[in-house]
């Protein structure tokens, strides 16, 4: 059973065919960009942590590759163990070579020699040419290695002049796209010189970096790397970004539905079943405005409960409920373990909490939320002992429960009434304290051993 989450397979003749968010026409809009701008530029792709950026540019680059540019990925955290970042980017330089690979040592010979300076090592270890090596100069200090302003001016001038000539004559007489990703998720030290060695090494005509960032972050790696919190991040990091452009924030229901048919959650049978989880899903995720990473973290939580313990938890929706909360509001989740509600402020705080969801979705009704509310506190009654029992088998004191009354769905007081009849009548003796229970533990254990956990509590 696979929990970490996966990329959906981008076909190269169709790249953004299994995208669910829709974005194809913000790749379309970008594009447009890259054709109409002359020369080269740097653009920050923003957007939070969590809502399918990494997918996003993934689709992008093979959407530009269909339509004949020559594309480079770098994921910057998975290379941050490196001391120097111009070694990634060589790296892909290097990657566009064939047979004959004079213009790229020229590249690399064109280099400043302080610049040269110990990457030797990694650019040989990078791209796999052992010859590489043999193009620097050891030196025997530090200081040796400092030549007059003059000669690094020149240089730095040669360097950017043959990698110009590189790119028109392997990339077809388009630019190279760089996609730059996770870079404010790399140490602080890191992210700042990477973005100072494309500024300084790779601002020529024909190359495009797209940096996709959450800006939030990157601001804080910069306060980082200086010391300073008093510092103007957003001025500072104009000074790399020639664009800017936030990816929208899309809706979030196509994307959730996705993941939840992907998943096919072990144990739930029936289709009526899935459809009803489903809506309690949706209500949940809505209801905290959690980042698509999230959601696909969260589905893969019930999917190692459900797969689990699937003779066992019968009550894939309260269980559904549970699980969010533990991850998303653990204080509401220790808050029932420890029976620090009673009917009436749990009642309200559902009420709260999902009341304006069910006036949104008007066209779902309220039944498959009332089912999952009133299960849930029809349990919780039972937790909090004999003195709790009698309230919700009182049909004349059910008016007071607000979350009967989600306005312009008010749930019927008979409804309410024969449902809870009907969960005395299904008597499973399963108890809250089992799904706390389950939950919490990471080890499976069968129905032989309930009396066992309950008494763990």
């Amino acid at each position: 059973m696979k929990l970490r989450p996966s990329f959906p397979e981008i076909p190269a003749d169709n790249p953004f065919a299994n995208c669910k968010l829709e974005r194809e026409p913000f790749a379309k809009i970008l594009t447009s960009v890259i054709n109409c701008a002359e020369g080269g530029f740097t653009m920050a792709l923003n957007g939070s942590w969590g809502t399918g950026k990494t997918t996003f540019v993934r689709m992008w680059q093979k959407y530009l590759e269909k339509s004949g540019y020559k594309t480079a990925y770098i994921n910057a955290w998975e290379m941050d163990f490196a001391t120097n970042p111009l070694v990634s980017i060589l790296g892909e330089v290097d990657s566009l070579t064939g047979k004959d690979r004079k213009a790229f040592k020229k590249i690399i010979k064109a280099l400043p020699k302080s610049v040269r300076l110990g990457a030797e090592g990694f650019i040989s270890t990078y791209t796999g040419q052992g010859a590489i090596k043999n193009l620097f100069n050891r030196h025997k200090s530090f200081d040796d290695d400092i030549t007059s302003y003059c000669d690094q001016k020149e240089a730095l001038q040669q360097f950017r002049s043959e990698l110009q000539n590189f790119i028109e004559v392997n990339c077809g007489g388009k630019p190279l796209v760089f996609f730059i990703d996770e870079l404010d998720r790399c140490r602080p030290d890191y992210a700042v010189e990477f973005l100072e060695r494309i500024k300084h090494f790779f601002c020529v005509d024909n190359i495009i970096f797209i940096i996709s960032v959450d800006k939030r972050h990157l601001a804080e790696s910069v306060k980082g790397h200086y010391g300073s919190a008093d510092i103007d991040t957003d001025e500072y990091l104009r000074r790399f970004f020639d664009i800017e452009y936030d990816l929208p924030t899309l809706e979030i229901n196509a994307f959730c539905e996705y993941i939840f048919k992907r998943e096919n959650l072990d144990g739930v049978q029936t289709d009526k079943e899935k459809d009803i989880l489903l809506d309690i899903i949706l209500m949940l995720v809505q209801s905290e405005n959690i980042t698509l990473r999230q959601v696909e973290r969260y589905i893969s939580q019930l999917k190692l409960c459900y797969a689990s313990y699937r003779e066992l938890l019968v009550w894939h929706d309260l269980a559904a409920f549970l699980i969010f909360h533990k991850h998303f509001n653990p204080e509401i989740y220790e808050n029932l373990k420890a029976s620090m509600y009673d009917v009436n402020s749990l009642s309200k705080l559902l009420s709260d909490k999902y009341g304006s969801w069910l006036r949104k979705e008007a066209h779902k009704g309220p039944y498959k939320m009332s089912y999952l509310v009133i299960n849930l506190l029809y349990r919780y009654n039972i937790q909090l002992g004999i003195d709790g029992i009698p309230y919700l088998g009182d049909y004349r004191r059910l008016d007071k429960l607000p979350v009967l009354n989600f306005e312009p769905h008010k749930v019927e007081h008979t409804y309410a009434y024969n449902l809870i009849r009907d969960l005395e009548k299904i008597n499973d003796g399963i108890a809250l304290s089992d799904l706390y229970h389950l939950i919490d533990i990471s080890l499976p254990f069968t129905k032989d051993d309930l009396p066992e956990a309950r008494a763990m509590q």
